[in-house]
């Protein structure tokens, strides 16, 4: 099951993120052929996708990106002997990318070669520090291996060295929406769908993220042992916004409570904590879309019915968010945590589940 998360995070390995610089082509032809390859895997036609690679490397042997993506389209379509094959040699070559072996480390985990994986995974670490590709596969085999607490450490690390790495960031927010302190999995969740990701499986996610936002008012008045100063601020300033939802829990009023908080908090705490999500959502405010992403964001967890007579009744602005939201991406240049990291308070929120 897990195996299947990995793929769907090298989902864009062959497509926009991998462009060949052109004089990296010997010609135009060239540069056809790469599109129809990329285009053949978007289509999941791996044979055909495979074959044209084989006949670029052909053409441009020492072109390591074309490799990589052989391996990764290898890898996508099962056969994962030919994508270590395929990848092995390059390991060691200076102008590898971290991309390399992260589909290799995915491929060894396939075939149930877990030290390799984890020895390959260490290996492109020691390259490229800063990949958040490798820290989210490093968390999930941890993770695999029902060590939750280092699992989520990785992810975090991921997310701090590469902010714009959409995947730690849902693999963080579900992990803290399953415990008691749901406030990380709400703010990573929402970052998560803020910035470019696979939108595979968002509805669900946005349903945890509703029953994560009733979780934490439900339990706004505990205060956790070891709260950032951060996550202190947070809750008090949102413990002050809860008469707006005394009559219950619904998208219209969690919308009040949160442009309330991001008023204070601009204005209290956003020079000494400052948090791109919230800034975000500023932005929103002032372009007067805050209404429509709330409803873009949590209406159809609370309704499926509310949600289609809100679009009915608010012709085109679902429209006009879309678009407007396709030309501003989040892109998080600095992800402090200002979360608790340390391995006493990970063991305590995430501790290994006994075997059955």
């Amino acid at each position: 099951m897990w195996i299947s998360k990995i793929f769907t995070v090298l989902i864009f390995l062959s497509c926009s993120q991998l462009v060949l610089a052109q004089d990296s082509l010997i010609s135009v032809e060239l540069q056809h052929m790469h599109r129809f390859a990329e285009t053949y895997v978007k289509m999941e036609n791996y044979k055909m996708a495979i074959a044209t690679y084989k006949q670029l490397i052909e053409l441009s042997p020492e072109n390591i990106q074309l490799k990589t993506e052989l391996g990764d389209t290898y890898f996508r379509s099962g056969d994962y002997d030919n994508a270590t094959a395929t990848l092995s040699p390059l390991q060691d070559l200076p102008h590898v990318t971290y991309k390399a072996y992260e589909v290799m480390a995915a491929a060894q985990l396939a075939q149930h070669k877990d030290k390799l994986s984890k020895s390959t995974v260490e290996r492109g670490l020691a390259r490229f520090p800063d990949a958040g590709a490798l820290y989210y596969l490093k968390g999930t085999t941890a993770s695999a291996e029902n060590q939750m607490a280092a699992a989520v450490q990785n992810w975090l690390t991921g997310i701090e060295v590469q902010p714009g790495y959409a995947a730690n960031y849902k693999a963080a927010a579900v992990a803290y929406l399953n415990t008691s302190e749901s406030l990380w999995g709400i703010l990573y969740g929402e970052t998560y769908l803020a910035i470019p990701h696979d939108s595979t499986g968002n509805a669900a996610f946005k349903t945890m993220l509703y029953n994560g936002w009733s979780a934490y008012f439900e339990h706004i008045t505990d205060k956790h042992d070891h709260s950032t100063p951060f996550e202190e601020m947070v809750r008090s300033t949102l413990l002050q916004l809860t008469p707006i939802i005394s009559d219950g829990m619904s998208v219209e009023n969690l919308t009040m409570v949160r442009t309330r908080f991001l008023m204070e908090w601009s204005n209290r705490y956003a020079t000494k904590y400052p948090f791109p999500l919230f800034t975000y959502q500023e932005e929103l405010i002032r372009n007067g879309l805050m209404d429509t992403y709330s409803e873009w964001l949590l209406g159809m967890a609370e309704s499926k019915s509310g949600y289609e007579a809100w679009n009915k009744f608010h012709t085109n602005d679902m429209h006009r968010f879309e678009k407007w939201r396709e030309e501003h991406f989040m892109w998080p240049a600095q992800m402090t945590t200002y979360v608790d990291k340390s391995d006493v308070k990970m063991h305590e929120l995430f501790p290994k589940k006994k075997k059955r």
